[in-house]
């Protein structure tokens, strides 16, 4: 929110190395594409987890488990999918599975900066990130040296 009120310009720089530059709305409509779903099932065993897991990937072709934690699902599908399909879709789930909660959404842009961070925390993780979320930025200044000329 802060960064929503005071710049006009943000940049993300991973590892001394800047990813990203631009307007709170550039940088919204590259990097905060498709929706999130995070879920929970409660005390669930193993089989219904996996189950779940399934069950959710059979509903959302393309989408990807990106974390349990203490018993919450967070997925991210990377395509854009018409709200009405989406929610008609969770609710589905949220009924079959009997889910404590489901929330939907976008991606924000606190999210957006983790997922570049998780990215140059899990080394591991950076072919499973988003390819969106690895694009680099090369900055110049025009030969005046006072404006920063952007190349993708």
């Amino acid at each position: 929110e802060e960064c929503e009120i005071a710049c006009d310009r943000l940049s993300i720089m991973v590892a001394g190395r800047m990813m990203c530059l631009g307007t709170l709305q550039q940088l919204k409509d590259k990097y905060r594409r498709g929706h999130r779903i995070e879920s929970s099932l409660g005390q669930a065993d193993d089989e219904k987890r996996r189950v779940f897991t399934h069950a959710v990937t059979e509903q959302f072709p393309g989408i990807r488990l990106a974390s349990v934690n203490e018993g919450v699902f967070t997925f991210h599908l990377a395509e854009r999918v018409p709200w009405s399909v989406f929610f008609r879709k969770v609710l589905q789930l949220e009924e079959d599975f009997e889910l404590s909660n489901a929330i939907v959404g976008d991606y924000t842009l606190e999210q957006i900066f983790t997922s570049f961070a998780n990215a140059a925390h899990h080394p591991d993780r950076r072919a499973q990130a988003d390819p969106s979320l690895v694009t680099t930025t090369t900055i110049a200044t025009d030969a005046g040296g006072d404006k920063p000329i952007t190349k993708k």
